[in-house]
């Protein structure tokens, strides 16, 4: 699932939620969280992040 609010800045909120199976390891939930900074290009970058590996 994934969530995108626009900042005042011009920037852009991401929010994702989901889950990382790798190899034959049980499945983990994360969320990851990053701001999409425009630049003087026309494109964007992160310029703030956050992941978090859910692990229970």
């Amino acid at each position: 699932m994934t969530d995108c609010q626009p900042l005042p800045d011009g920037s852009i909120l991401v929010t994702v939620i989901g889950q990382l199976k790798t190899d034959d390891d049980p499945v983990n939930s994360f969320n990851h969280c990053f701001v999409l900074k425009p630049n003087t290009t026309g494109s964007f970058y992160i310029s703030n992040e956050i992941f978090r590996l859910i692990l229970h």
